[in-house]
């Protein structure tokens, strides 16, 4: 999830990356994380799913190893079988978080070969990310800075690849249905950014559900983009 917008290296619309079907740009797996070891993958869930609300309401200074260890129900020795430290937990969380964005983003949208079709599963996912793993995302964005250079580049990195997908939705929109992107980067931007701010107000017994929220959201970006044939792609929820 983006900090700053990023539009140096804009993507192009002249077709150069939207070549195959679904998304030729459609991140594969990447580097390995620089630190840390295998371990169980559930004790491993559990201990970073406490640690992200531990680190969220406490703050990261303010959280212990015990702690994080009390709430997984495990011994702090096991913690660090797991973790080399709580530096380590951090950047695990973060760059996981965005390993997981990555994949489920991707597997959103492979079945889709229309670019509506894929900027909104793009949209519904990201939505639901964000307010179901609300403390595991909200760590990985707001606590990056606090990771050392290498670690906090390799978040980066993965962060760019994640954008890199809807900029190529976007990049397909412009040439297939006629979308106004003159800067998609900065576009992509905006639009993840005003979907993960979801997760600051969304309340499961408001008056609309997560796919009305995620679907509203599509249509006004389609719209924004000058789709004139879009529409809500759901009745809306009594």
């Amino acid at each position: 999830m983006p900090a700053t917008p990023r539009t140096e290296t804009p993507v192009s619309t002249s077709g150069a990356e939207i070549a195959g079907s679904p998304l030729e740009t459609a991140v594969q797996p990447l580097r390995p994380p620089p630190v840390g070891r295998p371990s169980g993958a559930k004790t491993k869930a559990r201990i970073r799913g406490v640690a992200s609300e531990l680190f969220f309401e406490q703050g990261y200074h303010a959280t212990s190893m015990r702690q994080i260890a009390d709430g997984a129900g495990v011994r702090v020795g096991s913690l660090y079988n797991h973790f080399t430290n709580k530096e380590d937990l951090l950047f695990r969380i973060a760059y996981e978080t965005m390993e997981e964005m990555i994949a489920g983003a991707n597997d959103a949208i492979v079945a889709e070969q229309d670019a509506a079709a894929q900027l909104r599963a793009f949209v519904s996912f990201h939505t639901s990310y964000c307010v179901e793993r609300n403390f595991q995302a909200r760590v990985a964005d707001d606590f990056l800075h606090l990771l050392a250079a290498d670690a906090r580049k390799a978040v980066i990195g993965l962060r760019d690849d994640y954008e890199r997908i809807l900029r190529a939705i976007l990049t397909n929109g412009a040439q297939t249905r006629g979308w106004l992107v003159d800067e998609a980067g900065l576009i992509a931007f905006g639009v993840v950014t005003m979907i993960t701010d979801v997760r600051l107000w969304y309340r499961p017994d408001g008056r609309l559900t997560l796919n009305d929220v995620a679907d509203y959201y599509a249509t006004f970006v389609l719209r924004a983009l000058g789709d004139t044939t879009t529409s809500r792609a759901s009745p809306p929820h009594e």
